[in-house]
């Protein structure tokens, strides 16, 4: 983690789970489930962290809620409800040890390229771009794109009027 080299989180836990698990020993109460999902997530291994997450046990997942909040952003990738993704990770407060991580994939998936369908070049699927960034909050507060296409740009209104960017 110090490194930064989150790409190498998820093969590093599996492989440390197997090892220990091979041994024996009992290691689900201490195990950083959170940061072994967001691992998963990070590089795009949503199957991974789907089967990690059905892996474990409920108890665990009542007690520690940022194991549930990791999953709470898979659960967005799995269904591709990206507009919600950034709200998932906007509305918990991160552990200094997953904050990072979080912070870090945040910024990868902003720089994800879109998918567009194959086939009828007309049919394009267009996510709402403010939302795939994470700006659904600012559209909610009444920010908007300005109507004049001689002059483009955001605006925002505010009780004085509107101030256009």
């Amino acid at each position: 983690m110090a490194s930064k080299s989150y790409e190498k989180i998820a093969d590093i836990c599996d492989n440390l789970m197997l090892q220990v698990a091979a041994q024996g020993i009992a290691f689900q109460e201490e195990w950083p489930y959170e940061i072994h999902l967001l691992g998963h997530i990070y590089v795009n291994d949503i199957n991974s962290a789907r089967f990690l997450w059905k892996s474990i046990p409920a108890a665990i997942k009542e007690s520690r809620p940022e194991v549930g909040a990791a999953w709470k952003i898979g659960q967005r990738l799995w269904t591709r409800d990206y507009e919600r993704v950034h709200e998932a990770i906007r509305e918990f407060n991160w552990s200094p040890a997953a904050h990072d991580l979080v912070v870090s994939f945040s910024g990868k998936f902003l720089r994800l390229p879109l998918n567009i369908p194959q086939g009828n070049p007309l049919k394009l699927l267009v996510l709402p771009l403010g939302a795939y960034i994470g700006f659904v909050d600012g559209l909610k507060e009444g920010y908007g794109v300005k109507g004049n296409e001689n002059q483009g740009g955001l605006k925002r209104r505010t009780e004085e009027g509107e101030l256009v960017f």
